[in-house]
């Protein structure tokens, strides 16, 4: 039978900040107002390394936190194992006694 103990709930993974984070533009688009293409609001390099590093930190935690994931989802897979072959025994056990009370009430 399946204990009835309360498990631990897995460490909560930090989560991602959902604001929106401006990005560089991907294509040049047309100025219509008649401003020059150097007038657009652009990155500076260093805002550009600094948004690469929070990305790949960002990364590795989801990383980290798959694994933990992986991790615990194996532990428990062999824990549902353990518990199948325990009844798996207990199932064949029952039907090898069922057999014999069938044989001793046959013979009688």
């Amino acid at each position: 039978m399946p204990s009835m103990e309360a498990r631990p709930s897995p460490p909560s993974a930090p989560v991602p900040s959902t604001e929106a984070k401006p990005s560089p533009p991907s294509a040049p688009v047309p100025s219509t107002d008649g401003l020059s293409q150097g007038s657009r609001v652009r990155l500076e390099p260093e805002d550009q390394g600094a948004q690469l590093d929070e990305l790949r930190s960002q990364m590795k935690e989801l990383l980290l936190s798959v694994e933990l994931l992986k991790t615990q989802q194996m532990r428990e897979m062999a824990e549902l194992r353990g518990e199948l072959d325990e009844e798996r025994l207990k199932r064949v056990a029952l039907q090898m006694e069922v057999e014999k009370l069938k044989r001793n009430v046959h013979s009688t």
